[in-house]
């Protein structure tokens, strides 16, 4: 994860798209360039283990289950023009691969 992905802060916003030009990666995973990278990191055999894990790992930490709010997901999907164009950019630096869409699904949902 650190070699794609840093834990420096940058004190920009959370849409900020920077890439540290000394260590070559993400500043954090806490902007949203970061988040999609480290997303595409969520390992599992398919978009829906992926994102089970995701929320299991969620209901772990809270203590109990945590849901898919499916307006919020399909408003993100059909707007999140931004986010689309930073996981394009994140591609073009090698921090993803080739599965932009299921990447941008999970990070939306």
């Amino acid at each position: 994860m650190l070699t794609r992905v840093g834990i420096e802060a940058i004190g920009d916003a959370f849409n900020a798209m920077f890439l540290n030009q000394q260590s070559k990666r993400l500043y954090n995973p806490m902007v949203n360039a970061g988040a999609i990278a480290i997303t595409s990191l969520i390992k599992g055999l398919g978009p829906t283990e992926r994102l089970n894990r995701l929320l299991d790992m969620y209901r772990r930490y809270i203590g109990r289950d945590v849901f898919v709010d499916i307006s919020v997901f399909t408003s993100e999907r059909s707007t999140g023009h931004y986010n689309g164009a930073t996981a394009d950019l994140i591609l073009n630096f090698g921090m993803i691969d080739q599965n932009i869409e299921e990447y941008l699904d999970l990070y939306f949902q």
